[in-house]
């Protein structure tokens, strides 16, 4: 699943994590030094972060949910991260194509026979081209080796690995993998929060105690 999510990952996630350990750190140096009343505080530490993962959670859910159908569809301009992507798949098979042909007339052999041991790494240019596109290679090489399959957009040959048989275009598998997977997990941790949520209120409101004898209101 990792190769197929990280690519559309933004850093949203770690910014909320760190703002939440932030937010519980400050409210138990509230509590050590008695600033506020302890049962509030103990409330406010438990439901704010909650509350916070549940909403960051379903706001992935909804990204991802709109990517699969980015993804899915035949349009490959709407989509910036998608359009940047097959720029790069099909800057890296036009540098594949005119370098195994050029290899198969020096050979003698057949294209097809040059392409299955013939590498995109060992074309010359390969690697002035690495430093523009590395990023979208690496992610679209790890694409045909997990999911065997080929092209962007629309169905293709591989380019980066050999030797297997295409299934799909990786945009659909990467399509599938988030609609499987992803959305799946989104939806597992916002029941989660929700779950946290209202049971931790519950038991604060209706079980103030809970929260230690010595609670003291200022």
């Amino acid at each position: 699943m990792a190769p197929a999510v990280d690519y559309f990952q933004n850093d949203q996630s770690l910014i909320i994590a760190s703002r939440v350990i932030v937010w519980l750190v400050l409210g138990q140096i509230l509590i050590a030094r008695n600033v506020n009343n302890r049962t509030f505080t103990h409330l406010v530490m438990i439901i704010h972060p909650t509350l916070v993962m549940t909403c960051e959670s379903q706001t992935q859910a909804w990204t991802f949910e709109s990517q699969v159908a980015a993804l899915e569809s035949n349009d490959c301009r709407s989509f910036a991260q998608k359009a940047q992507l097959d720029s790069a798949w099909k800057k890296a098979n036009e540098l594949y194509q005119n370098c195994t042909k050029e290899l198969s007339t020096l050979t003698g052999a057949s294209l097809a026979e040059t392409q299955k041991t013939a590498t995109i790494a060992e074309c010359p240019g390969y690697t002035q081209h690495l430093a523009i596109y590395g990023r979208d290679w690496k992610y679209l090489a790890r694409l045909e080796q997990h999911f065997m399959c080929g092209g962007w957009c629309k169905p293709g040959q591989p380019v980066f690995t050999q030797g297997f048989q295409v299934q799909d275009s990786c945009s659909r598998a990467v399509a599938r993998v988030l609609s499987e997977n992803v959305s799946l997990m989104g939806l597992q941790v916002t029941v989660y929060s929700v779950v946290l949520l209202a049971s931790t209120s519950l038991a604060l409101i209706l079980c103030p105690q809970l929260l230690g004898a010595n609670a003291v209101t200022k």
